[in-house]
């Protein structure tokens, strides 16, 4: 008997009918900002950020240079 002629177990229609998350219907649906969002804001924050501190304090300030030699050259 060749692997199309095999009868269906139990474990094949078992899976089958199993609920996935892309059902409309779930149950436990995520709550909250969908990450997507939340990335996007933090992106747009970083950028109004560096442009409000860039106006303010100018880029040749010492904090400024400290802040961007420690923390964003080395990511």
């Amino acid at each position: 008997m060749n692997e199309e002629n095999k009868p269906k177990t139990d474990d094949y229609q078992y899976e089958r009918q199993l609920p996935t998350d892309l059902d409309d219907d779930t149950p436990d649906k995520p709550k909250g900002m969908a990450l997507h969002t939340k990335i996007l804001i933090g992106l747009l924050v970083g950028i109004f950020g560096g442009i409000a501190v860039n106006q303010i304090l100018g880029g040749d300030n010492a904090n400024v240079v400290w802040f961007i030699k420690n923390f964003t050259e080395p990511l």
